[in-house]
């Protein structure tokens, strides 16, 4: 567009002139592209619009190009696109792999600590163990002295029963021996009673008293001996309850 009142259409690559419009009556003030047209303004207050063929196919090398240049850029920007996304990924994977190396490491600090833990459960156990046998050993000498303190209890408990039951069993036998003796003591006395009667029946009348007596003291030795039975009956009794209760057994724990 020029003062002239003219437009001119120049060659991009060559730089030439190759055709001159002259529609405006006066100075070209204003150009501008729309799509595949070209519109003008001038003084004149008029607007023109210039579609041509060597306009088309100049603007459709122009967009060609514009196309080309931005497929360039396109193309560059996705390689500095992808540049930067394998750099992230890269710095991602770095990352991940320090925490991986970092988690690693707590990992080798946690067994050894486990390591660790475990030989002093193990020292503990095996000290627990020793401290049990030494326990066990302690209560089988303490049960083994308790077992024996117990027999030699039982044992002395044995010899005083067997003592008392000595002891009662010749009460038992002087007592049946007193008895054998009254009841001799008593057949002697019916002899003589007998013999007395037979020979003294004239005097019957001044021994009657004596009689009496006599009889007297025979129903008191009879009472005595009953009771006197009663007790050997009652000792005979509590030996053989004592000889139950006590009889010896094994002696366990």
């Amino acid at each position: 567009a020029s003062a002239d009142r003219t437009l001119a259409i120049w060659n991009a690559q060559t730089l030439q002139s190759q055709k001159v419009l002259k529609e405006h009556t006066g100075y070209v003030s204003t150009l501008a592209r729309v799509g595949w047209q070209v519109w003008s303004g001038s003084s004149d207050k008029s607007i023109r619009s210039w579609f041509a063929d060597g306009i088309f196919v100049q603007l459709q090398n122009m967009i060609k190009e514009e196309r080309e240049s931005k497929g360039d850029l396109i193309a560059r920007s996705q390689d500095v696109q992808a540049l930067v996304i394998a750099e992230a990924e890269a710095n991602a994977a770095q990352e991940h792999v320090e925490e991986l190396t970092k988690q690693l490491h707590e990992w080798e600090q946690e067994q050894v600590t486990l390591v660790q833990a475990r030989d002093t459960a193990e020292a503990e156990l095996k000290n627990v163990r020793l401290l049990l046998n030494n326990a066990l050993a302690e209560s089988d000498v303490c049960r083994s002295e308790t077992v024996a303190l117990r027999r030699r209890k039982s044992l002395g408990i044995l010899k005083e029963l067997h003592e008392t039951l000595k002891s009662k069993d010749q009460d038992i036998a002087s007592l049946r021996e007193e008895l054998r003796a009254s009841h001799t003591a008593l057949q002697q006395q019916d002899e003589d009673l007998e013999d007395r009667t037979l020979k003294e029946e004239q005097l019957v009348l001044e021994l009657t008293e004596q009689l009496e007596l006599s009889e007297r003291e025979r129903e008191l030795m009879k009472d005595k001996l009953t009771v006197m039975e009663t007790q050997v009956s009652e000792l005979e009794r509590t030996r053989n309850v004592l000889l139950v209760r006590w009889t010896p057994v094994c002696v366990g724990d």
